[in-house]
């Protein structure tokens, strides 16, 4: 050519990408993931960044390659919210043109603490099931048919089941190495290769800490200085994870320890911070290098804010850091966070010491029912909003619900 631009040259200007990365993008457009079916976390998530799914017409509060982090103290409900999230992305959409509320998609677990209960989430698949044919068919008008609710349920189950996969990696080397081999592993499985992934989670990221610790004080100790976070594992898992949620662009959720509480209590009594400090590294920690909120109110409290209004109440953050300076401090490809939940357990107020022994017995059904209620409270944040949303779930012996149902 005249100008001396080769044609080799100019080709490599264009850009490429696979048939899995175009199918996936053309998804992202037309079919979000769908909605985490808990009433306050919906509202907050749509009303922060959503979109409208073609093929039910509903706004979906969760996007294609969504990065959920969930955040809490042992106890404090993870793994059941985990839970509820799988089951709402393996049920179908519907069953015999009952609507079922599901994303009708697999779901990819990664169950790193070994603890996965494949009973306990059988049941809570099957109430979940239950109740939605139990309310949508009550709902038809003149309906003459009425199943037997438990033992469809168990037969809907059985078939959502199947586009569950559970992985079991002993070190984060096997999890890096897994998520790495997982395309081959979706396009070669019989029962997952014509599926659409819709979760891959992690339960939990946190499992290997230690030994990865222990492992990269010695790397630095032999190094003597220098920068090795390219040379942690966990680097090479968030590595591995964004080339799968590049390509396929599912919802990835991990569960995380919460170890460190941002503000210490102080010798006046003032209590700790809501929310908790990332000790994972390398791992996206959008919140922690700016100044948190200087809230310090009861859980409880929040809790009754939060059922006196239909929308999810906020608390604002101070120098929350923009969107644009988090987009400029970070390479292009590099692993996201697009959502943080942190959960408490709801505190239960202890005795007072002037009660006495005959008021605390009166007390103690109220207090018995509160703890056997299950209550959990969600804080919602999201880098580049200054506010904080709320929800609340209830963890029963039979399901997973909203505070609202």
């Amino acid at each position: 050519m005249d100008d001396g631009v080769s044609a080799e040259r100019m080709l490599s200007e264009i850009h490429s990408e696979s048939l899995q990365q175009l199918l996936t993008s053309v998804r992202h457009a037309i079919s979000p993931a769908g909605s985490t079916r808990i009433a306050a976390l919906d509202a907050f998530l749509c009303g922060t960044r959503s979109q409208r799914d073609a093929n039910s017409g509903v706004a979906a509060s969760l996007n294609r390659g969504d990065v959920i982090e969930i955040q809490g103290p042992a106890a404090s409900g993870k793994t059941h919210l985990l839970y509820h999230l799988l089951i709402i992305c393996i049920s179908p959409r519907e069953y015999q043109r009952v609507q079922l509320g599901g994303w009708d998609k697999a779901a990819l677990f990664f169950d790193t603490d070994n603890t996965f209960d494949v009973s306990r989430f059988r049941q809570l698949l099957v109430s979940y099931l239950t109740e939605q044919l139990s309310q949508q068919y009550g709902s038809l008008a003149g309906h003459v048919y009425q199943p037997s609710f438990p033992d469809l349920a168990e037969e809907i189950a059985s078939s959502c089941l199947q586009n569950l996969h559970i992985i079991r990696p002993e070190a984060t080397s096997q999890l890096a190495t897994t998520l790495l081999n997982l395309p081959k592993y979706h396009a070669t499985h019989p029962s997952l290769q014509y599926q659409d992934i819709g979760i891959l989670a992690i339960d939990s990221m946190s499992a290997f800490y230690w030994k990865d610790r222990y492992d990269m004080e010695h790397l630095r100790e032999n190094r003597r200085g220098g920068d090795l976070s390219s040379s942690s594992p966990l680097y090479h898992v968030l590595t591995a994870l964004q080339n799968f949620r590049l390509s396929h662009g599912p919802v990835i959720v991990m569960t995380n320890w919460g170890l460190s509480p941002l503000k210490k209590p102080s010798l006046t009594g003032e209590p700790t911070s809501l929310f908790y400090k990332q000790h994972l590294y390398p791992f996206p920690s959008p919140f922690d290098t700016w100044e948190q909120s200087s809230h310090t109110t009861a859980l409880g409290n929040v809790s009754s804010q939060r059922s006196e209004s239909p929308e999810p109440s906020t608390v604002p953050l101070q120098r929350t850091r923009p969107q644009s300076e988090l987009d400029a401090t970070q390479p292009r490809r590099s692993f996201p966070l697009t959502c943080h939940i942190t959960l408490h357990p709801v505190p239960i107020s202890p005795f007072a010491p002037t009660l006495t022994l005959s008021e605390s017995e009166e007390s103690e059904p109220v207090r018995a029912h509160l703890v056997k209620a299950g209550k959990v409270q969600g804080l919602v944040r999201i880098p580049g909003v200054a506010r904080v949303g709320e929800f609340a779930f209830l963890i029963r012996e039979r399901d997973v619900v909203s505070d609202t149902q």
